[in-house]
């Protein structure tokens, strides 16, 4: 009999024992959980742009992905990392990131580092 390609005992597993999964990794006794669809989709939050880039001497494409924003502001790191993330999923690389400020005006500068870390 052949096998199925997708298992689908695991959603059923998150869904049911949601609780039990958290403790095998290690989390701490929640005081609620409940599982939510693991479909995610967000539409509206895509890339301003994607580039294929191949170089002199190259043969495979490089990628760098184009964020452009008209002002300096706090949620461009956010937007960028977000995009970052869909290109990874769809392309399993990580491409190159351009932030384009078109009026680089007032006092905030767009960091060239940004950070994110886990609760645990």
């Amino acid at each position: 009999m052949p096998q199925k390609t997708f298992d689908k005992s695991s959603k059923w597993l998150v869904e049911h024992h949601g609780n039990a999964i958290l403790y095998l990794g290690g989390m701490p006794n929640p005081r609620r959980w409940r599982a939510r669809p693991a479909e995610v989709v967000q539409p509206a939050r895509l890339p301003d742009g994607l580039l294929e880039v191949i170089l002199p001497g190259q043969k495979k494409p490089d990628y760098c992905l184009v964020e452009i924003a008209t002002y300096p502001e706090k949620r461009i790191l956010q937007q960028a990392l977000d995009d970052l993330a869909l290109t990874y999923l769809h392309l399993r690389v990580l491409p190159d990131l351009l932030v384009l400020v078109l009026a680089p005006k007032g006092g905030y500068r767009v960091a060239g580092r940004y950070e994110v870390q886990s609760k645990f």
